[in-house]
């Protein structure tokens, strides 16, 4: 799952993602990947459960000022079935 901010600015702001109000740093949870790539900044969420349910933020900022973009993001469970879908091997 993927979390993308696009920002057109000059200079080029940083970004600083927040989770319900906590900044996401690089390496803090292995879950979580931070990208920057030029005028896209995106949080890559390669195993999403439950408890990354909550607010995203993103804090654009450079010498002319500050921008806050905010989503919510709701992570539901799979059903059995799904599971079991899931854990099946393909031949």
């Amino acid at each position: 799952m993927k979390l993308r901010c696009k920002l057109y600015g000059q200079p080029l702001p940083q970004v600083t993602w927040y989770f319900n109000e906590q900044q996401l740093k690089p390496g803090d949870d292995d879950r979580n990947t931070i990208i920057s790539d030029f005028h896209e900044f995106i949080v890559v969420m390669s195993r999403p459960s439950l408890d990354m349910s909550g607010t995203y933020t993103a804090v654009a900022s450079n010498e002319y000022g500050t921008v806050r973009m905010s989503t919510t993001l709701t992570v539901q469970g799979r059903s059995r079935a799904a599971r079991r879908i899931c854990e099946c091997n393909v031949i």
